[in-house]
């Protein structure tokens, strides 16, 4: 469907399109028909994104989240940011909605956090922010995070 392509993270599949985000310092969202990538290659939503994950298309909007870095090593504890764009026009309508706490896939040491999620439904934007690692007395680590919630009334602009 699509081949050669440089850290694929997470994809949806909605309406015939397949959508997906590299996980990249400059990563991008992109999107190809169910059938297959035309000769030309994927047609690229929007560039420029620092680790975008999560692409989710609820009507004519795209939904993703991103984050400040993916370096092995790095806290747990740092900005992700909830973005949206009209389907139409991404390039230029690209609107950060909301800003949290996020983690990585990444995660330092042994400490398995898990990357933010998100889900869209037709009055609400959900996702998971505020994550943050812990070490319990004895030295068990630990992460911990929240379920957010956005009103598609502060995205629709």
């Amino acid at each position: 469907m699509a081949a050669g392509l440089k850290s694929p993270a997470s994809f949806r599949v909605h309406d015939g399109f397949v959508y997906w985000s590299t996980l990249d310092a400059k990563g991008h969202i992109a999107r190809c028909a169910t059938a297959g990538c035309p000769d030309t290659g994927p047609e690229v939503l929007v560039s420029d994104q620092t680790y975008p994950q999560h692409p989710t298309v609820h009507g004519d909007r795209l939904f993703w989240l991103t984050e400040t870095t993916a370096n092995p090593g790095d806290t747990v504890e740092r900005p992700a940011y909830v973005k949206g764009c009209s389907l139409t026009d991404c390039v230029n309508d690209v609107t950060v909605l909301d800003r949290a706490m996020g983690g990585s896939r990444i995660a330092p040491r042994d400490i398995v956090a898990q990357a933010p999620a998100l889900a869209v439904d037709d009055d609400t934007i959900y996702y998971i922010g505020d994550v943050r690692s812990f070490t319990q007395p004895g030295g068990t680590k630990f992460v911990e995070g929240s379920i957010c919630r956005l009103s598609r009334k502060t995205a629709a602009r």
